[in-house]
């Protein structure tokens, strides 16, 4: 057996031996073998600084390229690997780069293999001690500390002190730490995200460092893009009509570029419905709003949570917020621009059970309210105050304006946080409608802005009927809100339109919805979708000759003027104006139609035309006279429309440049 075993290795000896002699070298595997490295859960450097990371199979090389790709668009670094071997390989953390979760690639001429994800926390040059704290760190402006920024846990909120320094005694419950980037300052950028807060990985016990950097800016005087419920979801071929929006927003920047502006989401930029099925949430949603939003010069956006941006196969409020805290910011927070303080607040309180269950109230959780009142207490009494949150204080879906039932409960308490201060403005989200509530007028200090939404009726009258109109009648779009000091303007702008399209007019002698008009609208539709169809919307448009006309100006307050005057043969004659509660016949035709024209039917469709307060009945004295339209908002400007009638009724003639002309 012994002389067997020497015969077998002869020969495997003799085989080498050939293979060599052929001028050939065996063949080996010298591919990258990720499988052995082990990322920690975070490394805590500084720039220029040597990384060290465990390799058991000593695969990767010095020579290799380590890729540090970052999780929120904000570009990718690469650095050399500068000594390999041991059970570990190094390399410099490099310049430029700043606190966030990266991708980790390890590459050999042609070959990528991803090594799995790792958070940086980025420490600026200079040393400081944890004291007594468990969570400290430096606020700095080219390499100098700032003094009195306000930094927060979410729970407790301190101020840098002198040399910029901070420090909290944290529970870190909430998983991360934020400063409310303070007037005359911006925070460095990852994408369109400013980099104001930090994710937490240490436990209670650890001390934990997490600095930041600001850099000196200009901003007494600025803009800020509102942007209302964008909902992306891959579907609807809402990407294609949302780089149409995002196309206005460039557009105005690149005709505005001395302007600051920066963006503010109002909540629901994604879809947690589709987020599994269609994969695509807040990555994908910041993948596009990079390419398409960002611009040359960078566009900082701030954002809002909404509903829908909760991850409702998890359960409770904590777990579905942690996505969008990990991937876009703190779900209430605060910051400052010029003379301005903005708090972002989270009104979507989920008490759902997971496994797709979306139950939620709509209202602030205490411990929130607790905060409000810490940061608050931070801000002068002369500051003026911009509150967003997603789901609106007020409402019109019953008689005049009133309070959301989901706000009643803490509605009092809420408003008692800002006495004191002469100007609050809240701007809210959610409705996907227009409602301007100015509580000046009766004595209060606030004023509540329900914005509309960039998406209109969820992109589907877009893909119905080629509009861009929600439920209320008001265009898909955004406002533009204009800051000087302390003075503020606001301006609705249909996307891709021109500033001057603030409302449209109906010849009521030409719209009808009673049933033997619906018989023809609805041809497919069951008896049920036909009869409530009627129900709703045919005694409000019955079959008329009264020479009545609507108006639906969807972002009137009560400080705006409106003047119809009437062209007759004996002379022109001014006509009065009253403000209704309907509906938008425009929507109706769009979007409720379409909905109702379903043969199995038993209830009401989702989407379909709402009752809004913003629609204005004018009585003409005939069929065929020619009003004159005259709008004037708050500030001055006017808008006028020549309305020719009798006015043609139907979606193709109320289509505009939106889809005329993108």
């Amino acid at each position: 057996m012994n002389n067997f075993r020497l015969f077998l290795s002869t020969l495997l000896l003799a085989a080498v031996a050939l293979a060599s002699c052929d001028g050939k070298d065996p063949v080996k595997d010298d591919s990258i073998d990720v499988s052995g490295i082990s990322l920690p859960s975070s490394i805590e450097a500084k720039r220029g600084e040597s990384i060290s990371i465990t390799d058991s199979k000593n695969s990767v090389k010095q020579g290799d390229v380590v890729t540090l790709a970052s999780m929120s668009g904000g570009g990718s670094f690469d650095c050399t690997v500068a000594a390999a071997g041991g059970g570990s390989f190094s390399f410099t953390l490099p310049q430029g780069i700043t606190t966030g979760r990266y991708v980790m690639h390890i590459k050999r001429g042609s070959e990528d293999k991803t090594a799995g994800v790792l958070n940086v926390r980025v420490k600026e040059d200079y040393d400081i001690e944890p004291g007594n704290s468990n969570l400290y760190g430096l606020v700095s402006c080219d390499g100098k500390g700032v003094a009195g920024v306000v930094v927060s846990d979410g729970v407790e909120v301190v101020k840098t002190d002198l040399n910029g320094v901070y420090h909290i005694t944290s529970l870190k419950e909430l998983g991360y730490v934020f400063i409310s980037i303070p007037s005359g300052y911006e925070a460095p950028q990852t994408g369109i995200l400013p980099k104001f807060h930090t994710i937490l990985t240490g436990s209670k016990s650890e001390p934990e460092r997490a600095d930041f950097t600001l850099k000196k800016v200009s901003n007494d005087k600025f803009k800020i893009a509102v942007m209302g419920d964008i909902h992306l979801a891959d579907r609807n071929n809402d990407r294609t009509e949302f780089y149409k929006f995002t196309a206005d927003i460039r557009d105005y920047k690149a005709a505005n570029p001395n302007e600051k502006i920066y963006g503010l989401t109002l909540g629901d930029m994604t879809w947690d419905l589709y987020w599994y099925s269609n994969s695509y949430y807040f990555p994908q949603y910041l993948a596009d709003m990079n390419s398409e939003a960002h611009g040359v010069d960078g566009l900082p956006v701030f954002h809002t949570i909404g509903n829908h941006d909760h991850d409702m196969k998890a359960a409770g409020d904590f777990d579905t917020e942690l996505k969008y805290v990990r991937d876009i910011a703190p779900t209430y927070y605060s910051f400052n621009i010029g003379k301005v303080h903005f708090i972002v607040l989270d009104d979507i309180l989920c008490t759902n059970s997971g496994a797709g269950d979306r139950s939620y109230n709509e209202r602030l959780d205490d411990a929130q309210a607790t905060w409000l009142k810490k940061d608050l207490a931070t801000v002068a009494k002369t500051t003026p105050i911009v509150v967003t949150m997603h789901a609106p204080i007020y409402h019109d879906n019953s008689a005049g304006s009133s309070i959301t039932p989901a706000m009643s409960s803490n509605f009092s308490s809420f408003f008692s946080n800002f006495a004191g201060y002469s100007v609050v403005h809240l701007i809210t989200g959610h409705t996907h409608r227009i409602l301007n509530v100015d509580a000046t007028t009766s004595g209060s200090n606030y004023f509540e802005h329900n914005d509309g939404a960039v998406c209109a009726t969820w992109w589907w009258t877009q893909k119905y009927n080629k509009v861009n109109v929600g439920t209320d009648g008001a265009p898909g779009g955004w406002e533009l809100w204009e800051v000087d000091g302390t003075s503020f303007k606001w301006q609705f702008r249909a996307t891709k339109e021109d500033t001057s399209f603030q409302m449209r007019s109906y010849d009521l002698n030409n719209i009808c919805f009673d049933k033997s008009t619906v018989a023809t609208w609805l041809p497919k539709g069951s008896a049920w979708a036909q009869g409530d169809f009627v129900s709703r919307y045919g005694s409000v448009f019955p079959k008329r000759s009264d020479n009545k006309v609507l108006l639906n100006i969807w972002n009137y307050d009560p400080k705006w003027t409106i003047k119809v005057t009437e062209k007759t043969d004996s002379g022109d004659k001014q006509l009065s104006v009253k403000q209704v509660k309907g509906y938008d016949p425009l929507h109706i035709a769009a979007m409720s139609v379409t909905r109702y024209n379903d043969a199995s039917l038993t209830q009401a469709p989702s989407f379909i035309s709402v009752l809004t307060t913003h629609l204005f009945e004018v009585q003409a004295s005939s069929a065929t006279s020619t009003l004159e339209i005259e709008v004037k908002d708050r500030f001055g400007n006017v808008y006028h429309e020549t309305m020719t009638r009798p006015k043609e009724f139907s979606v193709a003639a109320y289509r505009t440049n939106y889809y005329t002309t993108y």
